[in-house]
């Protein structure tokens, strides 16, 4: 595919639409809706196979939106990476698959932004292979802003690497600090995820990172904190851990969400719509992962998120950030 012209910049997002538990049909209308509402033009790359591309054929109210306004574009892919798949043989060997084939348009400037449902670990390996890392980033993360009592908190990682290195959490932090930067925190501060807020606590690991991440002198180091303390909201901006503890933390906040709405016999919310998805932060381009069974509504969100992005040029001066930490 070639980079897209366009006179008025308009941004290019891609979704991969081989990942989702949903309908295609539903996807497509929760979209529609989205690009009816939006003020700002942008245009979307549906990436999927050929048996999806009929069911985007036959929908007339996208082909009418569609022919009206000219900003759909399907590209049929003819393979499928599953959840079931190595990671690393999917991203070298499924090249006509739709993550794949949405990772090098992002790679080429087609795309501005790239949302998959699919797996994981194939979409981080194809990440990490065909973009640029940014500076001094041995190791992608991915981030979600963790609503909390008061102001959201950067969370990272929650699935990229399910072990890591002490040196891989003060990257994490790092980039969670210049994430929570660009989005107008002056001074974030930092913590690390644990059983306990007392130094010595968590065992060999947690105190070879808790020693690590003090002895750093490029953010605020605030100690250690437990979950609960998280969503209280209270002294920290950006919380570090690895992406086994991350994703477990991300998954109870979600399933307590949903748990607490049914309790309290509101109206029922879908969890994901509250956690639309995950930023990859580390590599030059902008990538959300989304859970394989999120909703329709949750995709467009991630949408808007990604365009919002997208125009504060979060991702450019994330890596600014770094680059300037580098050099001090």
């Amino acid at each position: 595919m070639h980079k897209q012209e366009n006179p008025r910049f308009s941004p290019a997002i891609g979704v991969d639409l081989m990942g989702s538990e949903c309908d295609p049909s539903a996807i497509f209308a929760s979209i529609l809706s989205l690009l009816e509402k939006n003020a700002d033009p942008f245009f979307i790359h549906f990436f999927g196979s050929s048996s999806v591309e009929k069911t985007y054929q036959s929908n007339p109210i996208y082909q009418t939106f569609d022919q009206k306004k000219g900003v759909c574009t399907f590209h049929v892919c003819k393979e499928t990476i599953h959840m079931e798949d190595d990671p690393l043989s999917a991203a070298l060997d499924k090249t006509a698959s739709s993550l794949i084939q949405g990772i090098e348009a992002l790679k080429v400037g087609t795309l501005s932004g790239f949302i998959s449902c699919g797996n994981t670990g194939a979409l981080l390996s194809a990440a990490k292979l065909r973009l640029p890392l940014m500076r001094s980033i041995e190791r992608p993360a991915l981030c979600v802003l963790l609503p909390t009592k008061k102001a959201p908190v950067a969370l990272l990682d929650v699935g990229a690497n399910a072990t890591a290195k002490e040196k891989h959490l003060v990257q994490f932090a790092k980039m969670g600090v210049a994430y929570q930067q660009a989005l107008g925190v002056a001074f974030p501060k930092v913590a690390l995820l644990n059983i306990g807020k007392e130094p010595l606590k968590g065992g060999i690991f947690r105190k070879r990172c808790y020693d690590a991440l003090s002895e750093n002198t490029s953010f605020s180091f605030v100690g250690n904190v437990e979950p609960k303390t998280v969503l209280e909201g209270e002294a920290v901006d950006v919380v570090v851990t690895e992406g086994f503890i991350g994703n477990i933390f991300l998954k109870t906040a979600e399933a307590s969400f949903s748990f607490c709405t049914h309790l309290l016999q509101k109206k029922a919310i879908d969890q994901h719509a509250f956690f639309p998805g995950a930023l990859l932060l580390g590599t030059k381009g902008l990538l959300i992962k989304c859970h394989g069974d999120t909703n329709p509504d949750s995709i467009a969100l991630s949408i808007e998120n990604m365009l919002q992005i997208f125009d504060k040029k979060l991702v450019e001066k994330i890596d600014c950030s770094l680059q300037e930490n580098g050099r001090r």
